[in-house]
């Protein structure tokens, strides 16, 4: 069952079985279970089935074969939901009752190995966790944290600052991909202008700054004849990309280990995918210009980097947790800024699935370094390396259409002065990212 079929069987009040077709997506194997699982708790919440903080609500979840499963699969990115569910959770401890929910209780504890311990709690259930009927509840709120792993040599401050951060808190958290349908790697390249834009069959590419593995995941699937290097700074992410391609059956990826400036030292490639990873690097230009070195002449660049106007939302956050932002950064005080934006929010910021975990909410606002880009800062950067510019990437056929429809003249996404003046109408347009394709001549 599609999405959209969940959500017409729910509006025509046949909640039961959407709720039964989101489970069947939130677990299977082929899909991301966020948007499935999303909706899942949108739909228990819009019909007034979300637990109570009490022995009715237990029983419901203990019940419920979706609610589980949501609970299960992913983080929980539905705030009035996670609300729910944590003041459920702090009455199974505090009434000492967890043992007569196996189910509900098995279910928090995969939750909190998903979003790494992201939920609030008070000082009551602090103690509470050391009584001997609390331990149960444990790795509920407190789950096992990665280890770190061996650091790389000779960093830079910053990056090694960086690299220290994703050793602890991984990012992206992710628990699977949905496997594209038909939607290859040449194909995208092949859409990208009237030029032509080939790659080889069987294509070298390299992903600088893989993190965790998930963007390498999707590139794979695209590309499974592909031979592909995925590079990071943290050992602890590639350890955590490693468990996820575990179950994925992926086996054209060679991990390494590596700074971005040692690209060249790798190879040539055929396409350079570097997504997140630039604006965190104490100089971003520099880098990028290593990538561009180890890029065949005819090769391919897909560059994703922040935005800064679309970074003001973040910055707003930022703002009410301003007190928080010099402290050593730990657990607890990701748990407090956490909670202090659920109870205030700003704009949709606490709806982002980064918010719902650790890591997540890590990254989104405590990352010890980023520099951010605009619109004239990507086109003096593409210019000064020699690249081909091959156009912005617009998440969205709707809004793809409207872009084409207000400049006719630009129907490949290349004027970067039509571009500046849409973003500033609408600031929020890459809120993800700025995402686009260069080549080398």
């Amino acid at each position: 069952m599609e999405l959209d079929e969940a959500r017409r069987l729910a509006g025509a009040g046949a909640t039961d079985a959407a709720l039964d077709g989101l489970r069947a997506l939130a677990t299977d194997p082929a899909v991301d279970p966020i948007q499935p699982a999303r909706a899942g708790w949108e739909i228990l919440a819009e019909t007034g089935r979300l637990p109570s903080p009490d022995e009715e609500g237990a029983r419901r979840v203990e019940a419920s074969g979706p609610a589980l499963a949501f609970l299960t699969e992913t983080c929980v990115t539905h705030p009035p939901s996670e609300r729910a569910l944590t003041a459920l959770r702090r009455w199974l401890l505090l009434s000492g009752r967890a043992a007569g929910f196996p189910a509900l209780t098995a279910a928090l504890v995969a939750q909190a190995a998903r979003n790494g311990g992201a939920w609030p709690f008070d000082d009551e259930e602090r103690a509470a966790l050391a009584r001997p009927d609390g331990a149960v509840l444990a790795a509920a709120y407190l789950p096992e944290r990665p280890r770190p792993g061996p650091a790389i040599a000779n960093p830079s401050p910053v990056k090694r600052a960086v690299a220290e951060q994703y050793e602890i808190w991984p990012y992206p958290v992710w628990e699977r991909v949905t496997r594209p349908r038909g939607d290859t790697l040449a194909g995208m390249i092949a859409r990208l202008g009237p030029e032509p834009i080939e790659l080889p069959e069987a294509p070298s590419i390299l992903v600088a700054g893989c993190g965790t593995g998930r963007e390498t995941a999707l590139i794979a699937m695209r590309a499974p004849e592909a031979r592909i290097t995925a590079i990071d700074l943290s050992a602890a992410s590639l350890a955590y990309a490693a468990e996820r391609w575990a179950s994925l059956g992926i086996t054209n990826v060679r991990w390494e280990q590596r700074d971005l400036r040692d690209a060249p030292a790798l190879g040539r490639f055929d396409l350079i995918s570097c997504s997140g990873v630039l604006h965190h690097l104490p100089s971003p230009e520099a880098d990028w210009a290593r990538l561009v070195e180890a890029l065949k002449p005819g090769g391919v660049m897909s560059i994703m980097v922040y935005s800064k106007l679309a970074r003001l939302r973040v910055r707003s956050a930022q703002h009410r947790i301003a007190d928080l932002l010099d402290r050593p950064v730990d657990d607890d005080l990701l748990r407090e800024a956490r909670g202090r934006l659920l109870a205030d929010p700003v704009h949709a910021l606490t709806w982002s699935p980064d918010f719902a975990s650790l890591g997540g909410v890590h990254d989104l606002l405590f990352n010890r370094h980023e520099d951010l880009f605009d619109v004239p800062r990507i086109r003096r950067g593409i210019e000064s390396l020699g690249l081909e510019f091959l156009g912005f990437e617009l998440p969205g056929k709707t809004r793809r259409a409207r872009y084409r429809s207000e400049h006719p003249h630009d129907p490949w996404f290349r004027d970067f002065d039509a571009w500046a003046a849409t973003e500033w109408r609408e600031p929020e347009l890459f809120s993800g990212m700025y995402h686009f394709w260069c080549r080398r001549p």
